[in-house]
């Protein structure tokens, strides 16, 4: 206790006031202090788990206080102070939350390994290691089952798990196991030179090993001419031309080459229900949802297969979201408005795909062809 009483006695506040002093006792009295705005200052009463209303907490109050800050903004620059103060209430505790972190991520428990390992980051911000583990336990998280495929939770964690990677290589670029696993994300993004770059830093890295011959094998497929040639856009394109025999030969492929590419996965839906392989093109759509659950052209695709499916309440949750990913979006509005068409609903589904009329280009078929809809209904 005797190194925190004389840090928090000697340390001034962000705004070089001094804010705490140890009192006899194991108390932290709050002096006068003015945070800044967009700081949580962690020895605020609404941050602490007791009441400091008569302006004295506990020293393990303080740190547990500070312990969530750390948790929540680990790089901000205000955390430096915050650092010291902790380490020094608690030596040693960054290599024990990382111990307690890996024993929790053996026995399948991500969403408590994921609280050690943020704090690990919030007390080493600059270790490889420390991110690399926050970004497995976003992955676990993004890849577990969810009431729903498009729940923005899963989403919320295949977005840090892809920060958390690349921060991890940011922090020591030989860290190798970072590259691995940041490489398939890349990929899912149809970023394939950064991934193919990505995996062979690790093969540089790593030249043998169970990883190594996967990684070794991604890297061969992403170097093979024909991808360079563009064969997604082939396909793509292919979709757009009506040619869909063609679409899906070219798109099949590159779902078997590239199974993280979801928006591959999202046109070779779009192709099979061209074909009216509706369950196959379902299949595709999850997939695809799965893979880029921030996609509004991804959950557009899957509402539409629960709309094929009569699957009104799916299809219109899946419509909104992709609303709330891309707003004023004059096709998802037409779908959204297809679903209150099947439900009987004509003022709604006239009030929304009226809407989409005014944003989508002069005398769109799609349009057309709903607006008519819904007068002969």
């Amino acid at each position: 206790m005797d190194s925190i009483e004389a840090r928090v006695q000697a340390t001034k506040s962000l705004s070089d006031i001094r804010f705490v002093r140890l009192k006899e006792g194991g108390q932290v009295k709050i002096g006068e202090y003015e945070p800044p705005e967009d700081f949580p200052i962690p020895v605020q009463e609404k941050d602490l788990d007791r009441s400091v209303q008569e302006g004295s907490l506990t020293v393990d109050d303080f740190l547990r206080g500070i312990a969530r800050v750390l948790s929540t903004l680990p790089e901000h620059p205000e955390c430096e102070e915050y650092r010291t103060f902790y380490l020094a209430g608690r030596p040693g505790h960054d290599r024990q939350l990382a111990q307690e972190g890996l024993e929790l991520e053996e026995q399948k428990k991500p969403t408590e390994a994921l609280e050690r390992f943020r704090l690990h980051v919030g007390l080493r911000p600059r270790s490889a290691e420390a991110h690399h583990h926050v970004a497995r336990c976003h992955h676990l998280l993004a890849q577990a089952e969810w009431p729903s495929l498009i729940d923005e939770a899963r989403a919320e964690h295949t977005v840090l798990a892809e920060h958390h990677f690349l921060r991890a290589i940011e922090c020591d670029g030989n860290y190798a196991p970072s590259h691995h696993l940041v490489a398939f994300y890349l990929r899912r993004h149809g970023k394939l030179k950064q991934a193919l770059t990505m995996w062979r830093k690790f093969l540089e890295l790593t030249p043998s090993g169970p990883l190594a011959g996967e990684a070794r094998d991604c890297a061969r497929q992403i170097e093979d001419p024909e991808y360079l040639k563009g064969v997604f856009q082939v396909g793509k394109d292919a979709v757009v031309a009506g040619q869909t025999t063609e679409a899906v030969r070219r798109l099949k492929e590159m779902v078997t080459k590239v199974p993280e590419w979801g928006a591959a996965w999202h046109w070779y839906g779009l192709a099979l229900r061209r074909q009216k392989k509706f369950a196959e093109a379902r299949t595709a759509a999850e997939k695809a949802v799965r893979l880029g659950p921030s996609d509004p052209d991804a959950v557009n695709g899957l509402g539409e297969c629960h709309l094929h499916d009569k699957e009104w309440d799916l299809a219109e949750a899946c419509f909104r979201r992709a609303l709330d990913l891309r707003e004023n979006e004059p096709y998802t509005m037409v779908n959204l408005g297809r679903v209150y068409l099947g439900r009987g609903d004509k003022d709604r589904a006239a009030f929304h795909i009226r809407m989409a009329s005014k944003l989508a280009p002069p005398d769109d078929p799609v349009i057309k062809e709903a607006l008519a809809a819904v007068e002969k209904k």
